[in-house]
C-alpha cells in the first residue's frame, strides 16, 4: 500500500506539473484524473475529466480514456457519444477500439460488445484488461463455457 501511495503521490505530481507547462493539454487532464480514480476518488477524477473533454482541440485518446470512466459511473449515454467523437476523430486508433468494446460491455450492450470482440479478435488486439472484460461479456450474455477461452 505504501509503495502504491507513493506511485500514486509521484504520478499526481507529474500530472500538476503537466497541467502548469501546458493547462489545454487535454491528455494533461486525463492524467490527473487517472491518479484521482486510482486514489476512488471519484468526484475529484470526474471533474478532472471533463476538463478534458471541455478544452478546445481534444483529441481521441483523450475522450476514449474519458468514455471508459462515465461508462464505469453509470454515464452510458456520454460515454458511448465520447467514444464515438474518437471514433471519428482517429478510427485507426487501436485503443479507441479497444476502449469503444470496453464502452459496450460496461454499458451491457453485449451484442454491440460481442461484434467489437470479434473485430478485436479479428486484429488479433486483445490486451489482458480486455480478455477479462470478455470473459465477463460471454459470462453476463450466458456464454460461460465460451467465457473460459478468455481466462
Amino acid at each position: 500500500q505504501e509503495e502504491r501511495d507513493s506511485f500514486l503521490d509521484l504520478a499526481g505530481r507529474s500530472a500538476d506539473r503537466a497541467i502548469a507547462l501546458a493547462p489545454a493539454l487535454p491528455l494533461a487532464h486525463v492524467a490527473a484524473a487517472m491518479v484521482q480514480e486510482l486514489r476512488l476518488n471519484i468526484t475529484r477524477a470526474d471533474a478532472a475529466y471533463q476538463k478534458a473533454i471541455s478544452l478546445e482541440g481534444v483529441d481521441a485518446p483523450s475522450l476514449s480514456g474519458t468514455s471508459v470512466f462515465m461508462a464505469r459511473i453509470g454515464r452510458a449515454t456520454l460515454a458511448t457519444d465520447l467514444v464515438e467523437r474518437a471514433s471519428l476523430l482517429d478510427p485507426l486508433n487501436r485503443a479507441v477500439v479497444r476502449n469503444g468494446f470496453v464502452v459496450l460491455a460496461y454499458n451491457r450492450d453485449f451484442v454491440g460488445a460481442r461484434r467489437a470482440l470479434a473485430e478485436l479478435e479479428e486484429a488479433d488486439d486483445l490486451s489482458s484488461a480486455t480478455l477479462t472484460i470478455a470473459a465477463r461479456v460471454l459470462t453476463f450474455d450466458g456464454e460461460p463455457r465460451e467465457a473460459l477461452r478468455f481466462t
